[in-house]
């Protein structure tokens, strides 16, 4: 309703005249018809989007898009400066300590609070290791250790939550000579670590208490694993760098599926790390398009994870990345991404 003009020089309308009575009037009546012709051009509207859906892309009604949880991506929250080529990264189970892998010109591998300060660095005695050169790291769930990898001088060592250094891992004689590369762990804490020692890569299943409970992936042509996850199921998702592959197994070792390398989209380059966020995304790390790919995980039925969305680009900006590496990611929303070119770690969040 206008309101009156009161420079006019004139009374305002009394409101209550423009209001119909309770008994009767016509104002109801032309309600109820716009009511009835605005829900007649909504289901007139939906019966052309349905048609013009089927015409364009021939499917049924149950194959309509649908936008999910799943669809949303981390947004990036912010940077860990200061670092020298990070190339892995694990994360504590309560999300308070960050341990970074570094290959420039610091080795070191140091761990870091919530507040973005360096608490610790994680290196055997020199007595043990001399010049260790670690090159990944995940954490146990289990026992909140600290495992690192050092293919070089063929040791995998193992730290407190703190940081302190326990111990040498023990693979047993027949791994005496093993170059170990890229760890991660199951729910229940069993230590999966990829082997190059012998051409194709293996990844060989340890026991909470050391012992070897399997191994698999020797016929998979494996070339340089650089990441595992393993999903609450005990399926096992793999980045096959030198192949440049997403390699998927399931809880028995069987190889499942794969995701290619290529140029369509959910296609990899270089892929380096893996992790499964708290959304149940497997995020790989495509390093030579300086992006994170998102796919599902596979179910029953399936032999490869679909492809979801991106996050990422190339730049050294905030929110891209430059030849990353390793990826973490904690049970609040977070991913962190080691951002080797731009000597940073990176941190994104949903």
């Amino acid at each position: 309703m206008v309101s009156p003009d009161l420079t006019a020089g004139q009374e305002p309308a009394d409101p209550s005249a423009q209001l119909p009575s309770e008994t009767g009037g016509q104002a109801p009546a032309s309600r109820r018809k716009l009511l009835v012709l605005l829900v007649m051009s909504v289901v007139l509207l939906a019966l052309v989007l349905v048609s013009a859906w089927y015409l364009v892309f021939h499917k049924p009604l149950t194959e309509l898009p649908a936008v999910t949880a799943q669809d949303s991506m981390p947004a990036y929250q912010g940077s860990l400066y200061n670092l020298s080529k990070p190339q892995d990264v694990a994360v504590s189970a309560d999300a308070t300590r960050l341990v970074i892998t570094q290959t420039g010109t610091s080795l070191e591998t140091v761990m870091f609070d919530r507040m973005g300060n360096k608490i610790a660095v994680l290196a055997p005695p020199a007595a043990t290791v001399p010049s260790p050169h670690q090159l990944f790291v995940a954490t146990d769930p289990a026992t909140n250790e600290y495992w690192a990898t050092d293919r070089f001088n063929g040791l995998v060592a193992i730290y407190t939550s703190a940081g302190k250094f326990e111990k040498v891992f023990d693979p047993g004689a027949s791994l005496a000579n093993w170059q170990p590369l890229a760890i991660g762990f199951d729910k229940s804490g069993d230590a999966y670590i990829a082997d190059v020692s012998n051409g194709s890569a293996v990844i060989h299943v340890f026991g909470p208490d050391g012992k070897e409970l399997r191994s698999f992936g020797a016929s998979s042509n494996l070339d340089h694993p650089n990441g595992i996850a393993v999903a609450a199921d005990g399926t096992t998702y793999v980045t096959d760098t030198g192949n440049g592959q997403l390699k998927v197994f399931d809880a028995t070792g069987s190889q499942l599926g794969l995701v290619d390398r290529g140029a369509a989209e959910g296609n990899l380059g270089l892929p380096a790390g893996v992790a499964i966020d708290d959304h149940g995304n497997v995020l790989v790390v495509d390093s030579s398009a300086a992006v994170v790919q998102a796919y599902s995980q596979v179910t029953s039925g399936q032999t490869s994870p679909a492809y979801i969305s991106s996050f990422g680009d190339k730049g050294s900006g905030d929110a891209q990345l430059s030849f990353p590496n390793g990826i973490a990611a904690d049970a609040q929303g977070r991913a962190y991404v080691a951002d080797w070119g731009n000597d940073r770690l990176e941190i994104w969040g949903y």
